[in-house]
């Protein structure tokens, strides 16, 4: 098969700032399959921390890990939007996302994880449905936001990035 969900994405697809994200993706047929796969593995990672393990903070001003989570899912919920838009053919710009403000803004680190694993789960299987009933011609428009250029059928190989790198944030800075 061919397309966007079956290729990474080019450089002109997305920013430069992005690729690093998609450049941590191993070998992947298919985005989609990759998305679903690794969230039921971050969540079995996840699933059995103490609470304390859930608050921890690696160093100060850092997020816990249900901030992590939380971030996440707002990620997901951002780049789900973008697409969305995108697709739909809406020319209007969007505006940027800043993760620390919207962090700080946030009460995910009072929620107890198992909560926010059950969000994420859900937020990731509408990514799924979301990429899954576009048609090619979908996948294959782009949009601005942030005053950048984005394709549509790759932003979910930015959302595997992303993921992949904050996984390896917990590994090595939380000891997960």
């Amino acid at each position: 098969m061919t397309g966007p969900l079956y290729s990474r994405p080019g450089s002109e697809d997305l920013p430069s700032y992005y690729h690093g994200y998609v450049e941590r993706i191993g070998d992947v047929d298919e985005i989609l399959p990759a998305l679903e796969e690794n969230a039921r593995y971050l969540t079995t990672l996840l699933s059995d921390l103490s609470p304390e393990q859930e608050t921890l903070r690696y160093a100060p001003g850092k997020w816990s890990v249900r901030e992590v989570v939380g971030h996440l899912v707002d990620t997901e919920r951002v780049f789900q939007y973008r697409a969305l838009w995108f697709a739909r053919r809406d020319s209007q710009p969007l505006p940027g996302y800043d993760e620390n403000l919207w962090g700080e803004a946030t009460n995910a680190g009072s929620l107890p994880l198992e909560r926010l694993l059950e969000e994420y789960r859900a937020v990731r299987r509408s990514t799924v449905l979301l990429f899954e009933n576009m048609g090619s011609e979908e996948l294959t428009r782009t949009g601005e936001a942030n005053g950048q250029r984005f394709l549509v059928g790759a932003l979910p190989w930015f959302l595997l990035g992303h993921e992949l790198h904050h996984r390896e944030v917990l590994r090595e800075r939380y000891g997960l």
